[in-house]
């Protein structure tokens, strides 16, 4: 509850958060396949990626990717 007062997330929210964004870092600036991006990222379910992925940038790493 501490942390959630501080920051205004929950410590899960924030780890996640910092995981999708080094796995966005890592789809614009590598060619590594997505799933190698989403284990090199923390995330060890792909499917689970893929759809927070979706929820937090509103499109899939895929589509990411390309745009």
């Amino acid at each position: 509850r501490y942390f959630k007062k501080l920051t205004g997330s929950t410590l899960f929210e924030t780890v996640q958060r910092y995981r999708l964004e080094a796995a966005s870092q890592l789809l614009l600036h590598s060619h590594k396949r997505i799933n190698e991006v989403a284990y090199e990222s923390g995330f060890e379910d792909i499917p689970y990626f893929n759809r927070v992925f979706k929820k937090w940038k509103g499109v899939s790493p895929k589509m990411f990717r390309i745009n």
